[in-house]
C-alpha cells in the first residue's frame, strides 16, 4: 500500500467499493482486505498484510 496521506486506501467491505471489485477480490488464496482508487473505475487490491494483489479495471464495452 502506498504511504501517500493522499491516497485513499480503504477495507474492501467498505459501500464506496463496487460489488465487481469486492466479487473480484474474493477469489484469491488470500482474499483482498483493502482497495485504493486508482481512476474511474480502476483499482488497486491488496492483501491483509499490505501486499498488492491486483490492478482491476472494469473495462467498456
Amino acid at each position: 500500500m502506498s504511504d501517500d496521506a493522499n491516497d485513499d486506501v480503504i477495507p474492501i467491505d467498505d459501500p464506496r467499493v463496487p460489488e465487481w471489485v469486492r466479487a473480484h477480490g474474493r477469489r484469491f488464496r488470500q482474499p483482498a482486505a483493502y482497495v485504493e482508487s486508482l481512476d474511474a473505475d480502476e483499482y488497486a487490491l491488496f492483501a491483509s498484510d499490505g501486499e498488492l494483489i491486483d490492478l482491476v479495471y472494469l473495462e467498456e464495452q
